[in-house]
């Protein structure tokens, strides 16, 4: 396990000594990754679905979405992550007591539209878009959010691994000055049993180890259960509304 490499140009005596430790750092791991400097043999890489990083210079640019500047960048967590993504599996966020809080992966997107269909899902909350639509927002969303950002909105599982909501911290950009946006969906025979209040208040915890501070959730004042659930969180109304339905909940950490 570790390193594969196809590279077509020269390399400097300081890329070579790089290379070498890279090799030696990977012979530990146990997983593979490829790693080319050619675009189109990368491309044949990807079209059999290997984990690849592309290894980019200022004389040549890679079209990969992951690429390296330099093999001291690869990183095992970073090779790991790159492996994950081409074998479609998700990463675990955190786990609490009774629940794991997980990315969501393409292999969900069935359970997830199963989730939508339950009764009261969709009464102040956005349905998906159609299959084909849902599933190319979401490969993009993987890619681009959660890749990209801290956080995102993920899945919650129970110990049978059956999908029991869906949980998150969002940067939406439109109230940055509230913080990150918090988000939470509980399929209904989870409901009233502590199971939003569990993994809301987790990630929560999380992010304010990660030194965030800042966090709102915008919630339609007529679903009642979901305004006690931001109280009891520690939410508390605020001024601003979004739209014309829901209003904006924040909470400050000091």
């Amino acid at each position: 396990m570790g390193i594969v490499c196809i590279l077509t140009h020269e390399l400097s005596n300081e890329e070579s000594r790089a290379l070498l430790d890279l090799k030696e750092r990977s012979a530990s791991w146990d997983f593979d990754i490829w790693i080319c400097d050619d675009e189109i043999k990368g491309q044949k890489i990807l079209s059999e679905n290997k984990p690849l990083i592309g290894y980019e210079s200022s004389k040549y640019h890679l079209s990969f979405h992951y690429l390296a500047l330099s093999f001291d960048g690869i990183t095992e967590d970073y090779a790991r992550l790159v492996y994950m993504r081409a074998m479609g599996i998700p990463r675990i966020i955190l786990k609490t007591k009774r629940y794991t809080i997980r990315e969501f992966s393409l292999s969900d997107l069935d359970e997830l539209f199963k989730l939508y269909e339950k009764p009261g899902i969709t009464d102040f909350v956005e349905p998906l878009f159609s299959y084909d639509e849902e599933k190319a927002y979401q490969e993009n969303y993987i890619y681009y959010i959660y890749d990209m950002k801290e956080y995102g909105m993920w899945l919650v599982t129970d110990s049978t691994g059956n999908i029991v909501g869906r949980v998150g911290l969002e940067d939406k950009g439109e109230y940055e000055k509230l913080g990150l946006s918090l988000g939470y969906i509980i399929a209904p025979e989870y409901q009233r049993t502590g199971a939003a209040y569990e993994t809301c208040s987790a990630i929560l915890d999380m992010a304010v180890k990660n030194g965030e501070k800042r966090f709102y959730a915008s919630i339609d004042p007529r679903n009642i259960p979901s305004v006690k659930l931001a109280t009891k969180l520690g939410f508390k109304p605020s001024n601003n509304t979004d739209g014309e339905k829901e209003t904006i909940f924040t909470k400050i950490v000091n």
